[in-house]
Order: structure tokens, then sequence, then C-alpha cells
């Protein structure tokens, strides 16, 4: 913490010194030169600014391809690029005036031909949605892409979450977790600034994305197709996020907001008494295993009369209070600012972002045996979430050959809990009453350090490496649970009794403490060796890229769950009526009362290693100027520890893959606009920790098991891809894509046969194989093309609105012939279609901009199933979100002042998982299909107010 306050001090006091210093320059300009032919950065490109009595600034490129230029005074000069084996640009350049908004334009190069020509500008000061664009057309794979500019104007878009599902083919399950193409969260890998996220959760292969707000995204790429230089291990897509950087001008800007939910917002809302810095999302050890428990196997072997002494140093307080539930609220600063540090340039980034969120939603909870209602829960959920993430992204240039950037980000993400729960066990013939209190505490840091370095007199030889570092730490403290029951049919009078079992049942009486660590560890280094191979009668260069890729995993993970049982049943004599505050105080602990047993198991904790080398070769070669070609091989070196148990029998883990990974990219360019892109290559998706370690988890409020398989084998999977695209001036675009996978031994999230007590039990199998195939059509146009003269761009409101979508249809088959009777099913999480769509208006010059957007999503299987219990769907179902901007005034300090009005899913659509039993197909048909959860997520409406300085 007294770290973050230095950060947060040294960053106020730069930003002050240059907002009182920036006066001090008439003008400026910036600009990125790339080349027509290679579509890269020209580095080191001689850039001549002059006016009619000469040459003003001489001055070159830097690493980037960029240049930016101040102490002129205000106006228009003349601006000359030269740069070998590429014809002259010769064109104009505004210095603007340094309190106007600086934005970088773009000079694009033509390749030098026999006849002299004038190259090409493109733009004017792309915008960075525009130049997202740019970037998806010249990368060599496919790559979809959305920045700042348009996460800002996109509704409903407060989260990474959120963000990812406006890329085509991609949808979010349980509001965080990735589902790109139909596949499932495991099949993808995450990355933030080049560096690999660990897995946030501790019971699946997946991050939250939800743990990144939006205002700290710089930007969020799909790549869905694979490179040599890229990490192997996905198939749906390698989804990476960039933190925002260095700013080329000053910023400051504060923002506050208040939100609303139609379910909760000042209506009655139960809670619970915490710690004192639950405001913040972290707990205070008001939580925590009470000092002086002893180990499991020393309070096993304790005496009774012990077990007391223990029992009563925990919180006996398993009851809720009720409230009236507070608007959501959040707030956040941003502090950027470019400066000379030693007379070098270098910048940083600061940024601060707190919400607090109040959430209650009623879940119909049932659980069936074949036909036959077990359970029948109505379970009020109350959710409190609180979030508190800070970055500091600092960057310096030691020269224009040679940059160094620092990034960091801690993120604190805590969802405490009240689960209130009535309902009938058919099974036991019990009307239930029951409460559990949940706290976990997610903690992120991620920290890399980056370096870029250039050689060669025009930069033919660069280098990149980055070492990075990620911490993720998950905490459980003192999960509650209490059950009461009554017998079917006694009279209303006749209070429910809390009667724990002779061995000790969590789900009766108990408590549950866990905690997970996982620290990874990351370096590569990328060498890019520009035009090796030239051929200047055919216009066919290559590029060489070479590099390294190791990283170390270091898990932990420990648990230790508690049962109530009765001292002594012939001896026991206490009202067992009592609320839930009163029967378990002090008084009520020891002879004659209840004790506290530990229930934990050995497996309960495990304990895994992972050590990747990856080494890669890459041709990058373009013929004719109208073919390019990326191809090479990536060889990678895995090993896996992981050591647990399996009751009493020690499971030891360890094993070590060689892969050899080959990867072909072709992109042939019909036109300038147009690309038709064909890729294949090896990819592979390997066990989790989690998957492997036979450790059971109980989730009380979806009433699921979860446990690992140390048989699990990793899944080897081809790709293959085409698509076809067409660029618009303006930022827009089509597109249409095909592709075919198929996945030996792929890994499954199955269920038990048994459901008999009313829990579904789920874990992990690997299936023989499966295939996934299917296409995305993707659009996004402006209505310019009913304009008259459709060029005559910034001149009619036509040119701002735009309609944007993208529709994924997914197929896939698994084979099952393994499994006698089985019939042929999709594969876990895969949706038959995705859509996304929208319209927005933005113009600069106006007060208001907006837009509607909307996502649904087809059925997928939550659960596979097994011959005695199909498989469990999740329905689909219409999110419409919308979103109004508006800046107060034009001109004057309330132009700096941005209103904000939000509004989240509208139609508020059940969230429905139900089976379908002795029936032909898999649709949910209402009144037939078995319903096994049904939750309404209530409406959302955010207000909020950014005032920038």
């Amino acid at each position: 913490m007294k770290r973050l306050i230095n950060y947060v001090l040294f960053a106020a006091f730069l930003g002050g010194f240059g907002f009182h210093s920036q006066a001090q320059i008439a003008g400026k300009a910036a600009g990125l030169v790339k080349s027509n032919e290679t579509k890269m950065t020209c580095i080191f490109a001689k850039v001549i600014i002059s006016n009619s009595s000469g040459v003003i600034k001489n001055l070159k490129t830097d690493m980037d391809g960029k240049f930016k230029v101040s102490g002129l005074d205000t106006g228009t000069y003349n601006l000359t690029i030269i740069y070998p084996k590429h014809d002259t640009l010769r064109t104009t350049i505004h210095i603007v005036q340094s309190t106007e908004e600086l934005k970088e334009n773009i000079y694009n190069l033509d390749p030098k031909t026999k006849v002299l020509s004038t190259a090409k500008v493109t733009g004017g000061g792309f915008k960075s949605s525009a130049m997202g664009l740019n970037e998806r057309k010249n990368d060599p794979g496919l790559k979809d892409i959305i920045t700042a500019e348009t996460i800002k104007n996109t509704p409903g878009t407060s989260n990474a979450g959120d963000v990812l599902k406006r890329l085509s083919g991609a949808s979010i399950q349980n509001n965080k977790f990735a589902v790109i193409r139909g596949l499932s969260d495991r099949y993808n890998f995450a990355l933030i600034n080049g560096a690999p996220l660990p897995s946030s959760e501790a019971d699946k292969k997946a991050f939250s994305f939800d743990m990144f707000p939006s205002s700290q995204l710089e930007s969020m790429s799909i790549n869905k197709t694979a490179t040599p230089d890229m990490p192997s291990e996905f198939s749906g897509g390698v989804i990476s996020v960039q933190t925002k950087g260095i700013p080329l001008k000053p910023l400051f800007s504060i923002g506050f907001n208040l939100g609303y939910h139609n379910l909760t917002t000042f209506q009655n809302f139960l809670t619970y008494d915490g710690g004192k810095f639950d405001f913040i999302g972290i707990d205070d050890g008001t939580r925590a295993l009470p000092e002086g428990t002893p180990d499991p196997l020393e309070y096993r072997q304790s005496s009774k009369d012990e077990k007391a002494e223990y029992t009563k140093a925990f919180n006996p307080n398993f009851a809720a209070s009720q409230v009236q539930a507070l608007p959501n609220i959040g707030f956040n600063i941003n502090l950027a600012k470019p400066f000379k540090l030693a007379k070098k340039d270098a910048g940083f980034n600061f940024s601060t972002v707190y919400k607090r969120n109040y959430n209650f939603v009623n879940t119909l909870n049932k659980n069936y045996d074949g036909e036959v209602l077990v359970t029948d829960y109505d379970d009020g959920l109350h959710t409190t979430t609180t979030f508190i993430g800070s970055m500091l992204n600092f960057t310096v240039k030691l020269n224009g050959s040679n940059k160094l950037s620092f990034k960091t980000l801690v993120n604190v993400n805590t969802r405490d809990q009240v689960i209130d729960r009535q309902g009938k066990n058919w099974d036991s013939e019990e009307d239930i009453r029951a409460v559990a209190l949940f706290y976990q505490q997610n903690t992120l840091i991620s920290s890399q350090l980056v370096g870029k370095h250039a050689f060669g007199k025009v930069g033919n030889h660069v280098f990149d490496w980055n070492v990075g570092y990620s911490r993720i730490n998950k905490i459980v403290p003192d999960f509650r649970r209490i059950r009461y029951r009554r017998a079917f049919g006694a009279e209303d009078s006749i209070p429910f009794n809390f009667a724990p079992t002779a061995q000790p049942n969590l789900g009766i009486g108990g408590r549950f403490f866990s905690e997970l660590v996982e620290d990874v560890y990351s370096a590569n280094g990328d060498y890019l060796l520009k035009n090796i191979f030239e051929n200047k009668e055919v216009a066919s260069f290559t590029n060489f890229k070479s590099g390294f890729f190791v990283q170390q995993r270091v898990r932990e993970f420990n648990a230790r769950n508690f049962g109530y049982i009765k001292y002594s049943t012939r001896n026991f004599d206490v009202d067992d009526t009592q609320d839930e505050n009163s029967i378990l105080q002090a008084d009520n602990i020891g002879r004659g009362g209840f004790i506290q047993e530990e229930n934990t198991n050995p497996s309960e904790s495990y304990d895994g290693l992972s050590s990747l080398g990856a080494a890669y070769a890459m041709f990058d070669q373009t013929i004719r100027r109208d073919l390019r070609i990326v191809y090479g091989a990536r060889a990678e070196v895995f090993n896996q520890q992981l050591n647990s148990f399996k009751g009493q029998d020690a499971i030891n883990v360890n094993t070590t893959k060689f892969d050899i990974l080959p990867s072909m990219n072709i992109t042939y360019k019909f036109n300038e606009e147009t690309n038709i892109r064909v890729a294949a290559s090896r990819t592979l998706s390997r066990p989790e920790f989690r998957e492997l370690a036979p450790f059971t988890f109980y989730d009380f409020a979806r009433q699921i098991e979860v446990g690992g398989n140390p048989d699990l084998q990793r899944t080897s999977i081809i790709n293959l891809d085409l698509r076809a695209e067409h660029y618009f001036a303006g930022n827009q675009l089509v597109s249409a894509s095909i592709f075919y996978k198929n996945f030996d031994n792929p890994i499954e999230q199955v269920t038990g046969s048994d459901i008999t007590t009313g829990t579904i039990n789920t874990s992990f199998e690997n299936a023989l194989g499966a295939v996934n195939y299917g296409f995305e059509i993707e659009l996004k146009r402006n209505l310019s093309f009913l304009l008259d003269n459709p060029k005559a761009q910034y001149k009619n409101w036509k040119n701002y609105f735009y309609i944007f979508g993208n529709y994924a249809w997914i197929r896939s088959e698994v084979d099952v012939t393994n499994i006698p009777g089985a019939a042929l099913r999709p594969l876990q999480g895969q949706s038959p279609y995705v859509i996304n769509g929208g319209v927005s208006y933005n113009n600069p010059d106006k007060l208001i901009s907006g837009g509607v957007s909307v996502n649904r999503v087809g059925k997928r299987i939550v659960f596979v199933g097994v011959d005695v219990a199909p498989d469990l769907y999740e329905n689909p179902r219409t999110v419409i979100d919308a979103q109004l901007s508006m800046r107060m005034a034009t001109k004057g300090k309330w132009e700096r002042l941005t209103l904000k009005l939000q509004g989240m899913d509208f139609l508020s659509q059940n969230i429905l998982i139900y089976q379908n039993l002795n029936m032909d197909h898999t649709d949910y048909v209402q009144g037939e299909s078995l319903e096994f959860r049904v939750t309404n997520p209530g409406r959302r409406a955010k207000l909020s107010l950014t005032y920038s300085f």
C-alpha cells in the first residue's frame, strides 16, 4: 500500500510539473510512417519539415516508426519523408496549438518504382478505432480487435468481459469467461501486455475477464489463427489485453458513477457482519482461521473437550441481517503525462478504479433423479461486489533505437454473498431453510519489463523482449453454511430445527477455508531481421523472425473444512430450534451441545509446478506485392507436476512432452482494400492443475461438486481457416470466414451418474475426438454510401452513423463411440450461433453520441451428461444494451465535462439451465424440459460523470 501511495504522489508531481510547463510550447505535431509494401513501420526514416525560408526541422522516426515535433509556430509546413527503397513522400503537415488535441497522422510510403510518383498520405490523424482496423488488415493471421476509442462508444462495456463479447464469434459465460467459436474457456489463452495471464479460478482453466475495467484498456484482440511467434496452447483464440500506454499529451481526468438495479436498489437486502476493510474488498482477518487452531491431524486426535474449546474460537454468527440496498457507486482517476527524464523522452500513465455494486437475484434451484424431483429450492442471492484496481505504465526512450517500459497492474475483486434458501427436499421428505455466507477475494498482480531495440542504418534488425511476473491469490475464508429442516405436512406453528448428522456434513452445518496462490514467471525474446532476401524483378522480399519463450507456473492450493456434530447424542440438551445467530453460541458448545469436527481430507490440498520452454523460427515472405506467406514452426518442451491425494493414496503426476507445432498463414491482396487469407496450424490444450487434482469442491449456490482427474491427457488440435475481408474508408469493413478444427482427446467437464443427493457431481474427462467447424460474417458500415458524394467525409450525419454486427454459425461433433448407446452431441460450451450487432452515432463535433447493441448466444451444453443423465443445456437469451453520451458544452470549461447514461439487459430474459429426458431433441420446451436452474438477472442502469482537466 505504501508503495502504491508513492506511485500516486510521484505521478501527481510529474503531472503538475508538466501541466505548468506545457504552455511554453508554441505548437506541435506527430506522425507514424509505414510501408505500403511490407505493412511494417519505417524505422529511422528521414523527416524534413520546411517552409519558404528553408529547412526548419530535420529529424528521424524512432524504432516504432513515429516522430514528434514541437516548438514551431502554428500553421502549415512542407513535409518530406525519405526512406530507402521507397518513393519520397512530399506533402504538408499542420502544426496545432499545444492546447489542442494532438493526433498522430499516418503516412504510408509506396515502394520505389521506375517512374517517380508522389506517395499517398492516409488519414489526417486516425482515431484509435481506425488504427485498430489497420492493425487487423496488416496482421499476418486472422485477428479481431477493438480499441479504446470503440470501447468508449460501445454500450454496456464496463469491463473486459463486456468488451470481449463484442468481437466476432466471441461470447461470455457467467459474465466473465470467454467462449470463442463455441469453444469453452479452457481452449483459450490470455495475455496481458505480451505476458501470460494465470488461471484466475480454483476450479477451472479460465481467466475471469471481469477483473479488468474497460477504462484501463488500450485494446483487446483475439488471434484466431496461430503463427510461430504466438503461444500454442489454444484453439479458440489468443486473447490479448493491452493496457493504456503513454499519450501524446498530458491527461488528467476524474470520473464518478451511480448504478441502479431494478431488483436490488432501494430494496431489502441481506448482509452480515464482516471486517472493517470490506468496503475496499479486503478481509482484515475477521474471517481468518482462528489463531491457535491446530493442523488437521492434531485437531482430529484432540479430545472432545479440546475440540469444544477450539470451536468456541470460531465466529458463531451464521445469521444475515436486513438492510436497504444503496445504489452502486464507482469512481476513477486517470493521470498521464509525457515528459523529459535526463533529456530523454519519457512518460507515465496511472489510473485507479473503484466500484462497489449490490445485486440481488432469485434462482429456482432444482435437481432430478431421472424424472423424479429430488430437491426444489428457491434461492435468494444477495451479492456485494467490490473492485479496486490501479495501473501504472512507465516508458522511457533512451534514444531513437532503444526503449524501455515498465507496466504493472494490481486488481482486487471481491464477492461477498448471502444465499437465503427455502424449499423442499423430496428425497428426505423435509422442508428446508438454509443460509450460506460466502466471501471470495481475488487479487491479481501483473508486472512486465519490456524492451525494444533497433539496429542497422534503417532499423533492419529489431529485438523485442519481455520479462513478466503475475500472481493470482484467491481466498475463500470462513464459507459458512447452516441448514434447518422440518418434516413434510407439519403445522406452520412447528418450528424448523437444526439437526446435524453423526458425521460432519458441511451441507448441514459447517465452514470451509481455502487459499489458492499461483505465481507465473515468464520471459520471451523476439529477433526480427527485415529484408534478408530480395528479388527486385518480382518485387519479392523476406523477413525472418526467431525467438524464445520460457514460463514457470507454481501453484499451491490448501483447504480446510469443519462440520458441526453433537458432542453426545445421549446427553444432548440444546434447543435445536434456536435461530442461526444463537444456535452455535458458546453456551451451546461442549458437553450437552455441539462441537466442530475437522472434515478435511488430504486430497483438499495440492501443489503444482509446470515449466515450458519454447523456440521458434518464422519466415514472412511477400511475393509480387500481392501474396504474403508467413510460415514456420514452434518447438515446445513442457513438464507438469502435481502432488495430491486421492483418498489416502498419494497422487504424483509428472509428465514431459515435446512437440513440433508448424503453422502457415497465406494472405492474397486482391486489391488495396481486399484480403483473402488461408491458414493452417497445429495447437495444443494441456490439462490445468485443477483438472488433474482429485480435490472436490462444493458450490453451494449452483449445487454442484467439481472434482479432478489425474489421468487426463493433453489435447492436440488441427486448425484450418479461410477468410475474405474488404476495408472501406472511414473505419469500415466487411468480412467472411470459414473454419474447421479437429480435436484429439478433447477435455470436457462431465457429470457423474449419481445426483440422488440433490447435488450435480462433475469431473473432467477426455473424449476420443471431436470436430468443430463453422463460418463467421462481420460488417461495420456507415451510411455514407447513401450520399450523392460518399467521399465528402465529415459533412453529413450519415458519415457518423454506423451499423455494425457479426454472426457466427458453429457446429461440432464429439466422438462417443467408446460410450455404448451414446448419441452424437456438440462439444461442451459450444453454441450453434453467436450474434452481436447494433447501431451507433458519434460525431466529435457534436455534443451527443450514443448507440444500441444486441447480443444473443445459442443454447450450449453446461455439463456433459452420462448414459443415465442427459446433457444439461443453457437456453439462449438476448441481451440489449444502450448508451447515450453528452458533452456539456462545445467550448469553455464545461466542454471538459461528459455525462454518460447506460442501460444494460433491457429484456432481462431468464438464465435457464435445463435437461431433456426421453426427448429426441435438445431444444427447451416449456412444461416438458426439466428446469434445473432459472434466474432472472434484472435490468441495470448507470449514470457517469467525467471531468478532464
